[in-house]
């Protein structure tokens, strides 16, 4: 019986284990927001595509009503790998970051890392973190 019973156990294992990586939580502490103005948007992108803005590429939140200076976006079966966070405070309820007409944001961000380069938006590769099996927080400060 024993014996059966390990056999069933390293069964059970073997298969878990095709099934996929074990997945994890990224939890994103935003500051800097504006309370009781627009909402908050984040987003975890896997790879460059469209980092920092676009909404197609990455996984979202669901928007939150800004409520107050701190709040937070919590990104649940995240797989091991390397990632970027993007969050922004859309003041005007139209779910984009606004630019002026030379492609500066008018409307509060910030990305993983807290990078700000003065005359581009960051790339994945500045702002990435790695994730593994264990829970990541993360504090991203929006201006």
């Amino acid at each position: 019986m024993k014996t059966l019973s390990s056999l069933l156990l390293a069964s059970a294992s073997l298969v878990l284990s095709s099934l996929g990586h074990a997945q994890t939580q990224v939890t994103v502490e935003v500051t800097g927001l504006s309370p009781a103005k627009g909402q908050l948007g984040c987003a975890l992108f896997a790879n460059g595509t469209g980092f920092p803005r676009a909404t197609q590429g990455a996984r979202r939140t669901p928007w939150q009503a800004v409520s107050q200076s701190r709040m937070r976006c919590v990104f649940d079966q995240v797989t091991p790998g390397q990632y970027a966070v993007s969050v922004i405070q859309d003041m005007n309820h139209n779910l984009t970051l606004d630019s002026n007409w030379v492609g500066k944001p008018t409307e509060p961000w910030g990305v993983s890392g807290n990078l700000r380069p003065a005359f581009r938006a960051p790339t994945f590769e500045e702002a990435a973190f790695d994730v593994a099996d264990a829970p990541i927080g993360l504090r991203v400060e929006v201006r």
